[in-house]
């Protein structure tokens, strides 16, 4: 019998975009890695501005931009 010590890993990202009135842009990005079928999921959240700059924000404030609940 042969024993294989094998490691398998994947990321996958996915991105929603909503563009605001302003010109800028909110972004959730969902980052998903499997290493060895252990499954993490990051989420990161952030307003682009129209001159560039990226500013952090809060999950619900994104979800509720993106979900046209909110025009911050």
């Amino acid at each position: 019998i042969n024993n294989f010590n094998s490691n398998f890993s994947s990321q996958s990202r996915s991105y929603s975009e909503r563009r605001l009135s302003d010109g800028s842009k909110i972004i959730l990005e969902t980052i998903r890695k499997n290493n060895n079928g252990e499954i993490n999921e990051e989420v990161k959240t952030y307003k682009v501005l129209p001159n560039g700059t990226k500013q952090e924000i809060n999950y619900n404030d994104a979800v509720n931009a993106i979900e046209n609940k909110s025009s911050k």
